[in-house]
């Protein structure tokens, strides 16, 4: 009987340690690329988000003026 309970626990004790083993071996996973993640020096700059939606009055019309009228949107009085 104590030969059978111990045999029993050296097989668990054999199974736990190949499963530690194991578990060392596994790899970590990838870190997440998120918009928050730090940027690669040869990464191409992002533009400016200031001068991506300008409004039209601002906006050069083919490389002409910004507004051939004249004034900004704002700045003209309620017709």
């Amino acid at each position: 009987m104590t030969k059978v309970l111990t045999l029993g626990a050296l097989a668990i004790l054999a199974v736990a340690a190949a499963g530690c083993g194991r578990m060392a071996d596994l790899e970590s996973p990838a870190p997440r690329q998120t918009e928050r993640a730090p940027r690669d020096a040869r990464a191409p700059a992002l533009p400016d988000p200031a001068t991506i939606n300008r409004p039209s009055s601002q906006m050069p019309i083919d490389g002409g003026p910004s507004n051939p009228i004249g004034g900004t949107a704002a700045g003209r009085e309620p017709q």
